[in-house]
């Protein structure tokens, strides 16, 4: 699988982050405790802009209708439906959708491991960032699977038909209900297995100069 890049080149999917780059190791898959910070199912108007920005948490952001671009590490990835996201604390990024048409996306805040199964909101902690830290290097994300050893979890997937899990994800947060964490654990390990991946790492929230902004 390819993904394209800003300068219309492509990068093969598979490719790693080299080993002179920062490693975010998350721990033993089977020992963590992934909860649901805030999720949401919406669309946003043609050209809207989140960021640039670094989030408190992980964030898994899937490309339903629209078309959008994502910024982090000096590259651009170009979105299209069925293309999912994932990132954490320690990129800075800018998603923006495209000015051709709006863009309706479902998007997951979550943390990997928390002592409580009750929802954080990082919209508090949200830090704004310069164009500058978008062109810096963003670190790889590895877990430790049993039989497998620490599988990297890529920052771009292309996979269709996720849009029924993220809803239910959403359903749960909407009620108070936390996702069980062998539901996240198991559809995480099930993209770094099928899925082709663009490495290097990301986030995503609102423009602070939005006056009315979509939920991040």
């Amino acid at each position: 699988m390819k993904a394209a890049v800003n300068n219309g080149a492509e990068v093969d999917a598979a490719m790693c982050i080299s080993s002179d780059k920062r490693n975010v190791h998350i721990g033993e898959l089977g020992t963590l405790r992934p909860t649901v910070n805030f999720a949401n199912y919406f669309t946003a108007p043609a050209g809207y802009v989140w960021g640039p920005r670094a989030i408190p948490d992980y964030q898994f952001v899937y490309i339903v209708e629209g078309e959008a671009s994502f910024e982090f590490a000096g590259q651009t990835l170009e979105l299209r439906p069925g293309h999912c996201i994932f990132y954490g604390p320690h990129t800075p990024h800018r998603l923006a959708a495209s000015p051709r048409g709006p863009l309706t996306l479902s998007s997951v805040h979550f943390s990997w491991d928390a002592e409580s199964a009750a929802p954080v909101s990082p919209v508090s902690h949200i830090r704004e960032c310069s164009q500058q830290e978008l062109l810096k290097p963003t670190p790889a994300y590895t877990v430790h699977a049993e039989g497998a050893g620490d599988v990297e979890l890529w920052p771009f997937y292309d996979v269709q038909g996720l849009e029924g899990h993220l809803c239910a994800w959403r359903a749960n947060f909407c009620i108070r209900k936390p996702v069980s964490s062998s539901s996240c654990a198991a559809i995480c390990c099930s993209w770094s297995e099928r899925s082709s991946g663009f490495s290097a790492t990301s986030g995503f929230a609102p423009s602070a100069s939005a006056a009315k902004s979509p939920p991040p």
